[in-house]
């Protein structure tokens, strides 16, 4: 994106740009973060919540792009930002995989982690000959945890299948926003090209109507002096 000329563009346009990458790098790092924790279900819900807000505040600030696309003043500007939106998406539909993979390997980590949690309680109850009912509870904790988290994990993979649903409609909607402005480009060089038509002929007009009324003066003079001489 930074070998794209951005120095025709208007001022208030050209810091989305930079606003946008820094918040995609903020979203990277919060996926790392969510890859790399501690089997914590607070701990990954948490970071998984943040990481999937800023994709969305992400996809509607490049939509915001494709809006002011249109107001530019110039084809190679609108040009310049929708080329711009293209590549934030592109690259917040990576961000998204990415996200719906860590969530993955973070679920079956907590799961592997709980597992192994419930075999060490079953053989410290059984040494410490905990009462069955004591055992039973535990386990039931367990596994209402990781139906919870299964749960969660199965509408984050849903609402993720929705989302790029509504990034491909967005990609079309570019696609035809392009195709209008492509339209519009050549309707504003006809109508260019025919008023420079017509102003030359307005010119010419003038001219033959100066030297008609002059032709008139000139008869009009002579008749009046061959009268009166």
């Amino acid at each position: 994106q930074d070998c794209l000329d951005e120095s025709s563009l208007a001022p208030e346009v050209r810091p989305r740009f930079k606003a946008l990458s820094k918040d995609e790098l903020a979203v990277q790092t919060l996926i790392s973060d969510l890859r790399h924790c501690q089997p914590d279900q607070d701990l990954i819900t948490s970071l998984h919540s943040q990481a999937r807000q800023k994709i969305v505040s992400l996809r509607d600030r490049t939509k915001e792009l494709e809006r002011l696309s249109v107001e530019q003043d110039t084809e190679k500007d609108r040009q310049l930002v929708l080329q711009h939106a293209t590549q934030h998406q592109a690259q917040q539909d990576s961000l998204q995989q990415s996200l719906r993979q860590a969530s993955l390997e973070c679920q079956k980590l907590l799961e592997d982690h709980q597992r192994t949690e419930l075999l060490q309680a079953a053989e410290t109850g059984a040494r410490a000959e905990v009462t069955d009912r004591a055992a039973a509870e535990s386990a039931s904790r367990v596994t209402d945890s990781l139906l919870h988290l299964r749960q969660t994990m199965s509408s984050v993979v849903t609402r993720d299948q929705d989302i790029l649903g509504v990034l491909d409609s967005s990609s079309k909607v570019i696609q035809n926003v392009d195709g209008d402005l492509r339209g519009m480009g050549s309707l504003v060089a006809q109508s260019k090209h025919l008023v420079t038509k017509y102003g030359r002929r307005q010119i010419t007009d003038c001219i033959l109507i100066t030297l008609a009324f002059l032709v008139f003066c000139a008869t009009v003079l002579y008749i009046v002096m061959k009268r009166v001489f």
